[in-house]
């Protein structure tokens, strides 16, 4: 058993080819291509035994990442064989050159950041919707098993009832109305200016969530313009204040992977802070339940919500009710 270690510019035949290997053919990990996220990539690991890829990782610095005083290091891109003694060699590899690098806590899976795939599911009882990462489910216990524990939970929720309007949210709706803000449809003719002005609202925003750490405006605007063949203006809406700075945020897509019945995912939903924007994000999440609803979809998920977070009440209130549920594993160094 090899293990190949590759720095940033350099690549590994088969690091690629490995998914499909394990992976039948057909499912989520044949559909489109991948690339390692090159933003703060440290090494690429592949392990290999008689010509046979059978594992791979990326390691990544997480310089501009701030949590609790620690000097954390991040693995992502994690795929391997049913063996614990490959997981084992490859963690222990990605361990080891951290440690070397000045880390003293290592997080994973993540691809880099939480702008990226992270999280693993824990179970696979219902199908992967469009956008949901998708692996082996023995991945959790070859990492538990390797000395990581949960370090955060998370759902996704699904509103099979799709209740709207309630009067106190029209109440709200007209409140912020009142107050100047406006809430409209994102302009996909100019996609990049929208984004370019999204991106300080998103990044102070989310500035506060477990983990998270700021990505350059080029990036944000690369990968949300990467998800435009999927954007229904009706489910991706802004909300402007008077001086038409974005002051709220909701992306949601068609679920392509339900062919039985109409399913919305919503995967953003932002606010600005403070009392002067509470409700927002019922008010937002009202209007594409609404239109959701019209337009005859059976279900909305609320996607990655994280245990304790605002968006658990929100999601609550709509009666979304927990479905799916996936874990963060982190191992002090």
């Amino acid at each position: 058993m090899d293990i190949s270690k590759a720095t940033p510019g350099e690549e590994i035949p088969g690091f690629y080819e490995l998914p499909r290997a394990l992976y039948p053919a057909g499912g989520p990990r044949h559909l489109g291509t991948e690339a390692v996220n090159p933003d703060g990539l440290a090494a690429t690991y592949l392990v290999m035994a008689d010509g046979k890829p059978l594992a791979r990782a990326a390691r990544y610095r997480a310089d501009r990442l701030d949590w609790e005083g620690r000097r954390v290091a991040l693995v992502g891109y994690y795929e391997c064989v049913e063996r614990q003694d490959v997981a084992e060699a490859l963690l222990a590899a990605v361990e080891e050159d951290a440690r070397a690098d000045g880390a003293d806590y290592l997080v994973g899976p993540m691809n880099g950041s939480t702008w990226d795939d992270y999280r693993f599911s824990t179970s696979h009882d219902f199908p992967n919707f469009l956008l949901e990462p998708y692996h082996h489910l023995y991945y959790i216990q070859q990492f538990q098993d390797a000395g990581f524990g949960v370090i955060s939970r998370y759902t996704s929720n699904i509103d099979t009832e799709l209740a709207c309007d309630w009067p106190q949210v029209f109440d709200k709706e007209r409140e912020f109305a009142d107050n100047g803000v406006r809430i409209r449809p994102i302009d996909t003719a100019r996609l990049a200016d929208e984004l370019e002005a999204l991106h300080p609202f998103i990044d102070e925003t989310f500035s506060g969530n477990f983990l998270y750490s700021p990505i350059p405006k080029s990036r944000f605007v690369e990968k949300y313009r990467a998800a435009a063949p999927i954007i229904d203006t009706d489910f991706v809406l802004i909300a402007e204040d008077a001086d038409r700075r974005p002051v709220g945020f909701v992306f949601s897509y068609p679920d392509a992977y339900n062919r039985r019945g109409g399913s919305l995912i919503i995967k953003t939903l932002a606010r600005a802070s403070g009392k002067r924007f509470a409700g927002l994000g019922h008010v937002l999440a009202n209007r594409v339940i609404r239109v959701a609803r019209q337009r005859g979809y059976r279900s909305v998920v609320h996607a990655f919500i994280i245990e304790r977070g605002d968006a658990t009440l929100v999601s609550g209130n709509f009666a979304g009710r927990p479905y799916k549920e996936y874990v963060l594993l982190g191992k002090p160094l």
